[in-house]
């Protein structure tokens, strides 16, 4: 976070606690993934059940999906499903939506 800038807790639960990486600059599919991963991994950790509005739509979309699915797994199973998607972003790994989404 820049010296100056506000701080805010979605700064830091976003991507679970992660550094945003994991795709080529001009790849906007994968970062789409990769940043709805991160947001809904942030939200679950703060007890959201929904996308916020602010969210641009496609986001919004992707976010409000994995925390849907997240939220009908039982919660030995969310809180799996987060820390993998977590240690996946610590490797810089592009499927961060796919460990949090996929059956």
């Amino acid at each position: 976070m820049p010296a100056g800038a506000p701080f805010r807790w979605r700064d830091i639960l976003d991507g679970a606690g992660t550094w945003k990486c994991g795709a080529a600059a001009d790849d906007t599919d994968t970062w789409n993934r990769i940043d709805a991963a991160r947001t809904a991994a942030g939200l679950w950790l703060r007890g959201a059940d929904a996308a916020p509005e602010y969210l641009w739509t496609p986001a919004r979309e992707l976010v409000g999906q994995a925390l849907t699915f997240l939220r009908t797994l039982p919660v030995k199973a969310q809180v799996a499903r987060v820390a993998a998607m977590r240690d996946a972003a610590l490797d810089c790994r592009p499927d961060l939506y796919d460990i949090l989404t996929s059956p």
